[in-house]
């Protein structure tokens, strides 16, 4: 079976896959905003120590002060104090709000413009620490949050072009993939039958020529008398020092033939009349 043209055509398809998928990640990359990003974070605390995390009370305190920092409490007088011109909803969607599970608050505010990213970050520490002063800082057990990372720059942060790449490749790859055995499946249509006369040692005299021409391995012998002809033609090639076999047409699956050529440089397959579907798994088609 001529397997290296059929691997060579995958892997020309696979290549070209990841390139044009290359090129379809930068031109994607290239269509998303520049946003630049800046964190700042905050502890949760209460009674002047950080809440316990794990705890029923501490999770609460901290999913409390997270919808708070995200809420149009805090947004609004963000927005007014650095004389913005865009909506809560705008702002809600360049802020990002996390906990990993402790009772810190991590933030992070998504910008065109770094200095202006840093300069919300900074807003919203100092609006959010004293709301949270204003309105959960009296009583035995205050609630107060302190600022645990000053706000920083991050740096840009969209178009993500590595990962656009790397998602481009992947996928353009994958799609060559299938392309390349689509196009190795349609290849391998029905072989064109050519006619096998004489002795058996001629015919496998005339198979090694053809085979020097166009190299295959598998070889569907169609014929009343195909048995016959596939055992005594496997021999005539065994003596000449080849290594072949030959197998009856209902115990040639596709997992029996990929089995045998990759032990076995001619496999035969006899079968008494002509099977397209055999025809279509082996290399060459031969009659008696």
């Amino acid at each position: 079976m001529d397997r290296f043209r059929g691997w060579g055509l995958v892997a020309a398809t696979v290549a070209a896959g990841v390139l044009v998928g290359l090129a379809g990640g930068f031109l994607a990359s290239r269509i998303q905003p520049t946003l630049y990003r800046s964190e700042t974070a905050f502890v949760v605390q209460q009674a002047g120590e950080p809440v316990a995390a794990g705890t029923p009370t501490g999770d609460a305190l901290v999913r409390t002060m997270s919808d708070l920092l995200g809420s149009d409490i805090v947004t609004q007088v963000v927005i007014r104090n650095l004389g913005l011109n865009e909506s809560s909803a705008d702002f809600d969607s360049k802020l990002h709000v996390g906990s990993d599970g402790s009772s810190v608050l991590r933030v992070s505010v998504d910008d065109p413009d770094q200095a202006k990213a840093t300069q919300i970050a900074q807003e919203l520490g100092v609006v959010f620490t004293q709301i949270v002063q204003d309105r959960f800082g009296q009583g035995s057990q205050p609630v107060q949050v302190v600022v645990f990372d000053p706000a920083h720059d991050v740096g840009k942060v969209s178009p993500p072009l590595r990962r656009d790449l790397g998602w481009g490749a992947l996928l353009g790859g994958l799609a060559g993939l299938l392309v390349g055995n689509l196009l190795v499946t349609r290849r391998r249509r029905a072989a064109a039958a050519v006619r096998l006369q004489g002795t058996f040692p001629e015919m496998a005299q005339a198979l090694l020529a053809r085979s020097a021409a166009e190299p295959f391995q598998t070889v569907l012998v169609v014929g009343a008398d195909g048995e016959r002809v596939a055992a005594g033609v496997a021999d005539s090639l065994a003596q000449r020092g080849q290594q072949a076999l030959w197998l009856r047409s209902q115990d040639a699956s596709a997992k029996e033939l990929d089995r045998l050529t990759a032990h076995v440089s001619y496999v035969l397959v006899a079968a008494a009349k002509p099977d397209s579907r055999l025809a279509r798994r082996v290399d060459l088609v031969v009659a008696v």
